[in-house]
């Protein structure tokens, strides 16, 4: 953001945990802000999974209103009602790789030296943050506002 001259308010970083339950709550908090995020990042594909319910249960439309993106691509993420974007970090390389290196240490008469390997993540895009080129009616800021102000009492 900053690299691109965009303001970052420190608002819209919201901390959570392993677990969707914690995506649930941090989105919960980001859908109270004015205005409300059009995007979000999750270090992880179950904290992404619960910031979907919480959008999906407040009412704006994924990814026409709010984009989201998960990282790991765990094996259930295209399978979701809203197939999730996802950060794919290599982890069957990255398993590959580690036997390798156990192997050839196990094998080794002398102290092996120090390997940097890096495998390169990939985004698998799919139709969490696919949005169409027409703008969607349901993504107005008025109507998205107005799903997430409180009912009045009468």
């Amino acid at each position: 953001m900053k690299k691109h001259g965009l303001p970052v308010s420190s608002n819209y970083i919201v901390g959570a945990r392993y677990v969707d339950v914690s995506g649930y709550t941090a989105m919960r908090k980001l859908l109270q802000l004015d205005p409300i995020p059009d995007g979000i990042f999750c270090y992880n594909d179950p904290v992404a999974i619960g910031a979907m319910k919480a959008i999906s249960e407040a009412g704006p439309d994924i990814p026409q209103d709010i984009a989201v993106v998960g990282a790991g691509n765990v094996h259930y993420s295209d399978m979701l009602a809203i197939p999730l974007t996802t950060v794919d970090q290599g982890t069957v390389q990255i398993g590959k790789q580690a036997a390798q290196l156990l192997m050839e240490q196990i094998g080794a008469k002398n102290k092996s030296r120090v390997k940097k390997i890096l495998i390169t993540p990939k985004l698998v895009i799919r139709q969490s943050t696919q949005r169409s080129p027409i703008q969607h009616p349901s993504a107005s800021p008025d109507r998205v506002e107005q799903k997430l102000r409180p009912a009045a009492r009468t």
